[in-house]
């Protein structure tokens, strides 16, 4: 069905959002053992990371004018609490 279709294809989205986080772990841990004469490399995947995640959620947020909003705003929700503290947001 088109609703099966719609929150399938909500998921990989949200999988680029758990894997934007994980990478954005790794970072942190980098900024703490590696050189520090590659901080600002590390700054600039940081960025993409966030890049990514932002992009990942558009692709939430589009099929989701097609799914109810309750599990939008739940797909939403987890992508948000999964990354930006990761960033520092929120």
């Amino acid at each position: 069905s088109l609703q099966k279709a719609l929150k399938d294809a909500v998921e990989v989205p949200l999988n680029i959002c758990k894997l934007s986080k994980d990478a954005s772990l790794l970072c942190k841990h980098l900024t703490e053992i590696g050189n520090q004469n590659l901080v600002s490399d590390i700054g600039v995947a940081v960025s993409l990371l966030y890049s990514a995640f932002e992009s990942a959620l558009l692709n939430i947020q589009i099929p989701g004018n097609h799914i109810s909003r309750p599990k939008l705003t739940m797909a939403q929700s987890i992508a948000y609490r999964l990354i930006l503290p990761c960033f520092g947001c929120g």
